[in-house]
């Protein structure tokens, strides 16, 4: 029975039992305002549900996300005739395990700028063909780091790495951008490896830990 029905045979029996005259129009208006307060109190008891609902999914996905999220370091080391370029690239783990190194030997731009930002596209590329999902990418250079945080470059060769960096980066469930500091990074172990990648002859990486050894 629908509350209207049982509000209107309830004003029918008071009128035969009571002798209480009421107007059906007046029962049915009360009737809906009863049903609509009814289900305004679902709706909002349901609303609650899924607010509560929405922030544990997010808190979940927000652990999740710090527990998988790689720490990115990328350097370049400059030859001093200015040719070549050695790259060096880690990757560190929450608990700040290395779980991935890479060394390549690339030539130089001329431009340091231009430099890092070819070092940082070759490493997402590498990051994506070994199914990382989630990283964090620390850069030494300034200027890199605020051209990758949407400072326009009026630069169109400068444009074009941003753009191609930019479309990699969406391949990520999470790709962010930060600025290393200088203390940091000179005592960084990509550091140290770009300047062993500038001397190679073929690119390296190793992503076994027995191997990480020969490399601190």
């Amino acid at each position: 029975m629908s509350l209207e029905t049982w509000q209107i045979w309830k004003a029918r029996n008071t009128v035969e039992f009571e002798d209480k005259e009421r107007h059906p129009m007046k029962v049915i208006t009360k009737a809906v305002m009863e049903w609509e307060e009814y289900l305004k109190s679902q709706q909002t008891e349901q609303q609650v549900s899924i607010s509560e609902t929405d922030i544990a999914d997010a808190q979940e996905q927000r652990v999740f996300e710090d527990t998988n999220t790689l720490s990115i370091s990328v350097h370049v080391g400059q030859h001093l005739e200015g040719l070549n370029m050695g790259i060096g690239i880690t990757a560190k783990n929450r608990l700040h395990q290395l779980s991935a190194v890479w060394l390549m030997k690339e030539r130089s731009t001329g431009s340091p700028v231009l430099d890092n930002l070819v070092a940082i596209r070759l490493a997402l590329c590498k990051l994506q063909e070994r199914g990382c999902f989630s990283i964090k990418l620390q850069t030494p250079s300034l200027q890199v780091y605020k051209l990758l945080n949407c400072q326009v470059s009026c630069n169109m060769l400068l444009a074009a790495h941003i753009q191609d960096i930019t479309d990699l980066s969406l391949m990520f469930t999470i790709c962010s951008f930060e600025f290393q500091s200088a203390n940091d990074s000179i005592n960084c172990l990509s550091h140290k490896l770009s300047q062993q990648a500038m001397h190679l002859h073929f690119d390296e990486e190793f992503f076994d830990p027995q191997c990480f050894s020969r490399l601190l």
